[in-house]
């Protein structure tokens, strides 16, 4: 069944854009956990990426989602913010 002609316009690209950068993230932070997340402002994708980063290493991980935010806007023209918290923040992580 072609459900194509029900997707709105604009919200497929979004949805491609948004599993392309989940499967970008996973296949370069393998050790992370990628969770949706509420929207920030009026960006159309919001995630959560925790990973057992702390210090220099959280920051540098940190640009490099930033350029992986451009690279989806570049592409896509869709905006993307994707937060980077160590695993400690990750709720119902057992301390």
């Amino acid at each position: 069944m072609d459900t194509t002609h029900m997707v709105r316009p604009g919200h497929q690209t979004v949805a491609i854009a948004a599993v392309e950068l989940a499967e970008q993230l996973h296949h370069l932070f393998p050790e992370a956990v990628v969770n949706p997340s509420e929207p920030y402002e009026d960006e159309d994708i919001c995630l959560i990426v925790y990973g057992p980063w702390e210090g220099e290493a959280l920051d540098r991980i940190r640009r490099h989602i930033y350029a992986l935010e451009f690279d989806v806007y570049e592409k896509y023209t869709v905006e993307a913010m994707v937060k980077a918290l160590p695993l400690s923040f990750l709720p119902g992580l057992a301390s």
